[in-house]
């Protein structure tokens, strides 16, 4: 009977060991998962492309991983460098500059800078009263978004 239970105990273990196994194994993949199909903060655009050019993909049935080649249209010269995506820069004239910022990094802009109309340091809670690029340009998702910030407070400087 003593030999039963050591077998069953080892058995016990054995079964954990492989249940703690696999769900370390699980969370692993998990975490594996997560690095390789996270977003790079890339911009994606869902509307019609505006590029001149065709896409033509090979219909052999080669293995090869050979990337498609791109035919240029008569009104683009043969050497096409690619360009970085282009995004339409929000109006934001009249929001606050955390509102501002918010809606311009959701269009997908990585670098939103504040300065005050008075000089002074700029509080995001400010009004913006000017945009440069102006609302409707279209520019690199990389471009550098200005706001002007109105300080309410030098509304009421020199009234006494």
């Amino acid at each position: 009977m003593d030999d039963e239970e050591t077998t069953r105990r080892r058995r016990r273990w054995l079964l954990l060991f492989i249940v703690l196994l696999i769900l370390l194994l699980l969370c692993l993949g998990g975490a594996l998962y997560y690095i390789f199909n996270r977003d790079n903060g890339t911009p994606t655009t869902n509307g019609p492309s505006t590029s001149n050019s065709q896409v033509t993909v090979p219909t052999s049935a080669s293995t090869s991983s050979a990337p498609p080649t791109v035919s240029p249209s008569p009104s683009v010269s043969p050497s096409v460098s690619p360009s970085p995506t282009n995004l339409t820069v929000d109006n934001v004239v009249g929001l606050t500059g955390d509102a501002a910022e918010t809606k311009l990094k959701g269009t997908g802009f990585t670098k939103v800078t504040f300065i005050a109309d008075d000089g002074s340091a700029p509080l995001p809670q400010w009004k913006v009263t000017k945009q440069t690029p102006a609302g409707g340009t279209s520019v690199p998702a990389s471009t550098e978004i200005i706001l002007t910030l109105h300080n309410p407070a030098s509304d009421n400087q020199g009234k006494g």
